[in-house]
């Protein structure tokens, strides 16, 4: 049964990170915990107080989850699938672009913290007519920026547009979404987007200086013609190692040989799979 679970666990970590998937997989069981409930009889005035975030500080802070439970609750099933994609779609190609699930975790998280701090704000000042703020829209938007800022300039192959940059990819789906929240005429809506987005830049900006103060040298923005290329779902898998990842392959492949592959870590595992990938 182990080993069955840690096959699963590492292959999720493969096909895009055990947080994207966890992110994802929250929302749908929010979302499907919700449309039970109302089909059980529960009022939906009881189900809008414990997961919707309201718009005005004296609500909220009778309810302070709100704060996070808005970012993964959908009504409507539109609006969660629209939601999911653009998560699916960045997510994937940041963690193939080598974000780590942890990174886009927290830009999920921060984007939809900062949105709600936002929208409370807007309440405070009048500037919102809209009662309540739910959904993960923000929170999205935060993973997208993030992947825009730190891997702008690699280039990824879209169906039917051709070959984009990440940054004009990420910048296009932002302006659609404000669009779509403008749309609403809300000011508390659309200030609570444009929070998570700048949520996402300041993540980036964040890891892009903590890599730096590490000593390494920062590639988030990608060089202009060396960066890899790809689908929109990643870049094509890069062939060759250097001297560094082959010494390290090195001594992976001596840990199997002494304790056996359910001998590593996950995080071992995951990263021999990478490095073998890359062997020409």
């Amino acid at each position: 049964m182990s080993n069955g679970i840690n096959k699963f666990i590492d292959g999720a970590r493969r096909l895009g990170g055990l947080e994207l998937w966890g992110l994802m997989a929250a929302n749908l069981a929010v979302f499907l915990v919700i449309r039970i409930a109302v089909w059980f009889g529960v009022s939906t005035v009881d189900v809008v107080r414990l997961t919707a975030l309201p718009s005005y500080p004296a609500a909220a802070l009778t309810a302070p989850w709100t704060l996070f439970t808005y970012m993964f609750t959908q009504w409507d099933f539109m609006h969660l699938l629209s939601n999911m994609l653009w998560l699916w779609l960045f997510g994937m190609m940041a963690v193939r672009l080598g974000i780590t699930g942890r990174q886009i975790l927290a830009a999920y998280i921060a984007g939809g913290l900062v949105a709600g701090v936002t929208f409370v704000a807007a309440g405070a000042l009048g500037m919102t007519g809209v009662l309540i703020l739910i959904g993960s829209s923000s929170s999205v938007l935060s993973v997208v920026a993030m992947t825009g800022i730190m891997r702008g300039r690699f280039k990824v192959q879209l169906m039917l547009l051709g070959e984009m940059e990440v940054r004009w990819l990420s910048l296009v789906v932002i302006v659609l979404v404000m669009l779509t929240s403008s749309a609403i005429q809300d000011a508390g809506v659309v200030a609570a987007h444009a929070a998570g987005a700048l949520a996402g830049v300041l993540v980036a900006l964040y890891l892009t200086r903590r890599t730096a103060s590490a000593g390494n040298r920062p590639n988030f923005y990608g060089d202009r013609d060396a960066g890899p290329r790809g689908s929109a779902y990643g870049p094509y898998p890069r062939r060759g190692l250097t001297p560094a990842e082959q010494a390290e392959l090195d001594r992976l492949l001596d840990d199997v040989r002494r304790h056996g592959y359910a001998g590593i870590t996950p995080a071992q595992r995951a990263r021999l799979f990478e490095l073998s990938s890359h062997i020409k």
